[in-house]
């Protein structure tokens, strides 16, 4: 019972936070800007969409990827830290959605593959090289501009934030006491 427990702590928090976007969106609140509730709020239904779909897929790669307690506590915690990491970037007028705690999970399993060997670490590197790419070309540190295609002014900088503070956190859970016993880090 205790290994199921271990195995789906990383896809039910993804679950958990697709759940509470899906069933706040209805609600039409107003995103504010630095507010953990802001991750859970989406401005139109595609933004959802996205969001939940990143949710599915980032539930399941973290757990193909072995993704234990320890990382679904710091991919936890990167929630209110990608929030208040939204000072240090361009100013918003208002942001939503779950696209910086997306890329903080991205980065969290990225690093976590990384210091394996073999074929994860291989995976990981070519997960990372596309995450950098991504990054660069959607210029984070450059004001956010309108996108027709999404309906509202996405905010790249989430990413860039999400993306840091995942690859720290996976580095800290690396040290934490939890440990997952069905992967070991070398």
């Amino acid at each position: 019972m205790a290994r199921s427990l271990r195995l789906s702590a990383w896809p039910l928090l993804a679950g958990l936070f697709g759940l509470a976007a899906a069933a706040l969106f209805p609600l039409h609140l107003e995103p504010a800007v630095i507010s953990p509730l802001a991750a859970l709020v989406h401005l139109n239904e595609r933004h959802l969409l996205a969001n939940l779909a990143g949710c599915a897929v980032l539930g399941w790669l973290g757990h193909r990827a072995g993704m234990g307690w320890p990382q679904a506590l710091a991919w936890l915690l990167a929630w209110p830290l990608g929030q208040l990491a939204l000072l240090a970037g361009p100013p918003l007028t208002h942001f939503g959605g779950l696209s910086g705690w997306l890329h903080a999970g991205s980065a969290l399993i990225i690093v976590s593959l990384l210091m394996r060997g073999g074929r994860e670490r291989s995976i990981g590197t070519a997960l990372l090289a596309g995450l950098l790419v991504k990054l660069a070309l959607e210029q984070p540190f450059a004001p956010p501009r309108f996108d027709p295609d999404w309906g509202f002014a996405p905010a790249p900088f989430a990413h860039l934030a999400g993306s840091v503070i995942g690859a720290g956190l996976a580095l800290a859970a690396r040290y934490w006491p939890l440990r997952s016993s069905r992967r070991q880090d070398p």
